[in-house]
């Protein structure tokens, strides 16, 4: 047989793509048409349903599992909220302790009022429970029982586990078989309550083993989330395939009602990880609702900063602006308020949120921030672990990420013509000199760590300024070479860094860097990706000082689902909601790659098959393909 016959055939349309990569990939579960239909509306106050679904979810986070760490100012929900209807003058108010949701026959024509005024209710859609209170639809595994009382899934799942038994049992449960068999203090917590039948564990657990001893069958129901134009990935490199469907496993599993960092261990939803997380979201789901959803939640603290982070803070900012460009203009979910469109809702949100930060960032534009001991891991800033980030030292990334945020939200308030843009402009420009002026060491031509400081090996300023787009469209060399991925400890900022790679015109680097970190997880048997990458002579699992307690499946390690497309095809939006797409493949040594975004307009494809270049666009799309990639390479 000649080698010619051996090379797989490149696919040729959407369906073609999105059926081959998914051989390539753990999800067990259908895209769609599984659950229980949900078609009774529910009204809810602006904000009230996002709040509702996060004030759960922790609940639930810290109930389910032993070792949860999260910031105690996130947003809580109304005591009670008023509802009316315009045309009837109908009016309910919600009594206190009950949900602030009401259902009604005809959603039309009713007002909410949590406290601030009247404003057009929001309609989401339950069954007779309120839909804050329901969880993904359900999907029930039989798992394998691969030894005396141990039994495998195949792949991670969250849900609930149940089986049959005369007397209560005991459950273990593990993300992996190491972790199911120890006896070890239990990460999560393994309650059963009695049902008819048997028993089921007393909450969702996030696991791909499961430990019963005297049981003989058992069953998951299994909570996932539906998807309904799936993106795809394949290219002639089995690994790389393989890599991008468990970042896009990954990436669904974590969507449950918000994005959410990890399906075991803490089940929160965190800033940081959702500007990461829209990116693969965008790629692999398109699923704006849970964007949208996660992005209120977050952005309400009842006081201080968003997780009680100032980075996570202004990556908040910033992912407002970068889901205008994967979701579009229209991409908030729920009627207009006051007249606003979506986008201009969001606008709105960031001016507050921008007054509210205001006041510890100085006339000299530098971010100084206060240590309000809300978030239970450390100090008001994190950046990356590993990071020494004391408050008493001006750290330079820090005010890069200022200065990116302040960007993004002056053009998201200039796009929507909101009063505030002329004063976030001017503070930008003050923080962009501040940072120049003493930040940018020109006599080595790269980033101080510190303000000020000597030090310039950090590659964190560095890639965050090239993200950020300070150095244009030329990253100058003592930039590039200073992002150094052996200095970045997790999947999060690797993510970013890879990224960073690719726009400084490092592009097989970067391809090289998600082969390396990523594939030694599959080595190992992985089928979603980690909190933090496997190192030799170390325990896979132990973390934190605890042998179990790393997550294995975790959002912000599913990067690859958005670098592939991006760093082999060159793929990403140059306008809202890929209106104008950039296409800029370098194979480097792939044969062939292939790709669909799923987008509002529909389907984006792009094949690149050697040399030739083929992209099909729906019509509301302007496809720019460029064919001078990075060839010094």
């Amino acid at each position: 047989m000649s080698e010619d016959s051996q090379r797989p055939t490149v696919p040729g349309t959407a369906a073609e793509i999105r059926q081959r990569a998914r051989g390539f990939s753990p999800d067990p579960f259908p895209e769609q048409g599984y659950g229980e239909l949900r078609d009774v509306p529910w009204l809810y106050a602006e904000g009230e349903y996002e709040r509702l679904l996060m004030h759960r979810l922790v609940t639930e986070g810290f109930a389910a599992n032993s070792n949860v760490h999260y910031a105690e100012n996130y947003a809580r929900p109304a005591q009670a909220v008023r509802f009316r209807h315009s045309a009837s003058g109908t009016l309910h108010q919600t009594e206190p302790g009950d949900p602030t949701a009401l259902r009604v026959e005809d959603e039309h024509g009713w007002e909410a009022d949590a406290g601030p005024g009247w404003s057009p209710a929001h309609v989401r859609r339950g069954t007779d429970i309120p839909p804050h209170l329901l969880d993904e639809p359900t999907a029930a595994i039989e798992p394998q029982r691969i030894a005396p009382g141990l039994f495998d899934v195949g792949a991670e799942v969250l849900g609930h586990v149940f089986c049959k038994a005369d007397r209560r049992p005991v459950l273990r449960t593990g993300e992996s078989r190491d972790e199911a068999l120890s006896d070890a203090p239990a990460e999560s917590r393994h309650d059963l309550v009695a049902v008819e039948g048997g028993w089921r564990s007393a909450h969702r657990l996030g696991f791909r083993y499961l430990r019963l001893e005297g049981v003989e069958q058992a069953r998951v129901e299994a909570n996932v989330r539906p998807v309904a134009t799936p993106g795809a990935f394949l290219c002639s490199d089995a690994t790389l395939s393989t890599i991008w469907g468990t970042a896009a496993y990954t990436t669904r599993l974590c969507q449950q009602g918000l994005s959410l960092d990890g399906i075991k261990r803490d089940r929160m939803p965190w800033a940081g990880d959702q500007a990461l997380g829209l990116l693969t979201n965008a790629f692999a789901l398109a699923d704006v609702r849970s964007a949208a959803d996660t992005l209120t939640a977050l952005g309400s603290p009842d006081e201080g900063y968003v997780n009680g982070l100032a980075d996570y803070s202004m990556w908040w900012v910033i992912a407002q602006q970068e889901m205008r460009g994967y979701f579009g203009d229209c991409s908030e979910v729920g009627p207009a308020t006051a007249g606003l469109s979506g986008l201009a809702r969001r606008a709105s949100a960031v001016d507050e949120f921008l007054d509210r930060v205001s006041p510890d960032i100085g006339e000299d534009g530098v971010l100084r921030p206060r240590d309000l001991g809300s978030f239970a891991g450390g100090g008001p800033v994190l950046i990356d672990w590993g990071v020494d980030a004391r408050v008493d030292e001006e750290l330079t990334a820090l005010q890069v990420l200022l200065v990116w945020a302040l960007a993004a939200g002056t053009r998201l308030l200039t796009d929507t013509g909101h009063p505030g843009a002329s004063r976030w402009s001017a503070l930008h420009d003050r923080a962009l000199s501040s940072l120049w002026e003493r930040g940018w060491d020109d006599g080595v031509g790269a980033w101080r760590t510190h303000l000020g400081g000597a030090d310039t090996d950090s590659p964190y300023p560095h890639l965050l300024a090239v993200l950020a787009g300070l150095h244009g469209k030329s990253v100058p060399t003592t930039v590039a070479d200073r992002i150094d991925l052996s200095q970045v400890r997790t999947p999060f900022m690797t993510g970013f860094a890879l990224r960073a790679l690719h726009r400084s015109g490092r592009s097989l680097e970067a391809l090289d860097g998600v082969r390396s970190r990523w594939e030694p997880m599959l080595d190992m048997g992985a089928t979603t990706f980690w909190e933090e990458f496997p190192h030799d002579g170390e325990s896979p699992f132990e973390m934190y000082g605890r042998p179990f307690g790393k997550s294995l499946c975790h959002g912000w390690g599913a990067a690859p689902a958005a670098l592939l497309p991006e760093i082999v095809l060159g793929l990403r939006p140059l306008d809202s909601g890929w209106s104008t797409v950039e296409v800029r493949p370098l194979l480097g040594d792939l044969d062939w790659a292939a790709a669909v975004v799923p987008t509002a307009h529909g389907d984006l494809v792009v094949i690149a098959d050697g040399p030739e270049i083929r992209a099909e666009a729906p019509d509301g799309i302007r496809v720019i393909v460029r064919e001078d990639s990075h060839a010094a390479e």
